[in-house]
């Protein structure tokens, strides 16, 4: 049985609608990416798997379990997490207190202070910082915090949306580092992201979306494939689906 599996999904904002036709499949252990131009609908499709937009049709199972009405702090509890777009750390209060809040979404509440322990081992930028206000750490370390505030959790599957957004080259390197030691440790992930051949050169296969629909299925090997991934990302010729 797959983890999560998401069959025509629709949604959007009033009566704006911006995912037509999405799906996705995701195995335990499994990393997926997911990529397609501005506006395309990949945000709206997390955020409707998250609970965070509210999906009009369509059927999103966690775990064999239908989540599709049900609100994202339950399906936290359930062992879904979200790292936005924009990261949404408290800017306000420490590093520390921001990890703390990641505890709320943990299905077992034996064992907290370890998990904090555990996630901060995969991210040392953030030892020396822990007592320093989250809104004084640089961007890359704001990302890194976002994430490890999910990891606290210990979801089955992590979903970032854009980890990349406004980092340097190294820090991205240092981040999607980390995501591979995630995945090694048996979490499932999917990401969002604009840098195709960044996310396709660690996922097992990457949906593209364009214009709210699911264009194509692209493998690790088609990175090097210009044509068949610009076909897919700008809709040059056939989908591929």
């Amino acid at each position: 049985m797959s983890l999560l599996n998401v069959k025509d999904l629709q949604a959007g904002y009033g009566k704006v609608q911006v995912l037509f036709n999405g799906h996705i499949k995701v195995e335990p252990g499994e990393l997926v990416g997911i990529v397609g131009p501005n506006g395309a609908g990949k945000s709206t499709f997390l955020g409707a798997i998250a609970g965070a937009v509210k999906a009009s049709h369509g059927t999103i199972e966690f775990g064999g379990e239908s989540i599709r009405s049900k609100n994202p702090e339950d399906i936290v509890r359930l062992g879904l997490a979200l790292v936005p777009e924009g990261r949404a750390i408290f800017t306000d209060l420490t590093v520390n207190e921001n990890l703390r809040l990641g505890l709320t979404g943990r299905r077992e509440k034996s064992g907290a202070q370890k998990a904090i322990e555990e996630v901060i081992d995969l991210f040392p930028v953030l030892t020396t910082h822990r007592s320093h206000q989250a809104g004084l750490l640089s961007g890359g370390q704001q990302q890194q915090l976002a994430i490890a505030r999910a990891l606290v959790s210990e979801p089955k599957l992590l979903m970032l949306d854009e980890p990349s957004l406004g980092l340097s080259p190294t820090v991205i390197q240092d981040v999607f580092g980390v995501l591979n030691r995630i995945q090694d440790q048996g979490t499932a992930i999917i990401v969002v992201e604009q840098r195709a051949h960044l996310v396709m050169s660690i996922a097992a296969r990457t949906l593209v979306i364009r214009e709210g629909h699911v264009r194509a299925t692209l493998l690790r090997e088609d990175a090097q494939d210009e044509a068949r991934l610009a076909a897919a990302y700008f809709g040059t010729g056939e989908d591929l689906e």
